[in-house]
């Protein structure tokens, strides 16, 4: 009787939630240059996260609008490229899912970003490892962000929010929570008869 109501217990229970985090730039050092540049964002590891970065607003620049989901289930190297012309603050949103490596030995998975000029060269900042402007590893959560180094002396980005979401899926509709309901009652009674 316990297991099943330990197990009806279960399928009641919401899915674990995803993060979201909301960043802005200030890239008004990026704007007086007048020049085109481009975010590279890239997602390493083999754990299976999943990043997607999406509301991208460029603050009076421009560039696209999109939905990007890069994913270590699909491949152990993931990458995205969009290319902006920057205005005074650049703002994204970023959900990301928190697997946690294997231990002792386990890496997390981690996401980057740099910026890239319009040859694709990278800006240095002062990420001394690899010029990288954000870095993020998942499951436990590290973030980590850099600024930029003269020439361009840009502020690095900034985490203005965090909030978890659920997803919908994991909540049974009412006529199927009757049916769980109603299955268990009856089997309740036959027991209490038996």
């Amino acid at each position: 009787m316990r297991k099943l109501f330990f197990a009806l217990f279960l399928t009641l229970m919401p899915m674990s939630a995803a993060t979201t985090y909301n960043f802005e730039w200030d890239t008004s050092v990026l704007a007086a240059t007048n020049a085109n540049f481009v975010l590279d964002f890239l997602l390493i590891g083999d754990v299976g996260n999943q990043a997607s970065l999406s509301q991208f607003s460029y603050g009076g620049g421009s560039g696209p609008n999109l939905n990007v989901t890069l994913d270590t289930n699909v491949n152990f190297f993931n990458e995205s490229m969009i290319s902006f012309t920057p205005g005074s603050l650049l703002k994204f949103t970023l959900a990301v899912t928190n697997n946690a490596p294997l231990l002792p030995f386990g890496v997390p998975d981690t996401l980057s970003l740099y910026l890239l000029d319009s040859s694709l060269n990278s800006i240095p900042t002062t990420d001394a490892f690899a010029s990288a402007i954000l870095t993020f590893d998942l499951g436990p959560t590290s973030l980590t962000t850099f600024a930029g180094i003269d020439p361009l002396a840009f502020t690095a980005p900034v985490l203005t929010s965090v909030s978890e979401s659920f997803p919908g899926e994991a909540v049974p509709e009412p006529s199927s929570l009757s049916l769980t309901l109603g299955a268990l009652a009856l089997w309740c009674l036959r027991r209490k008869k038996a």
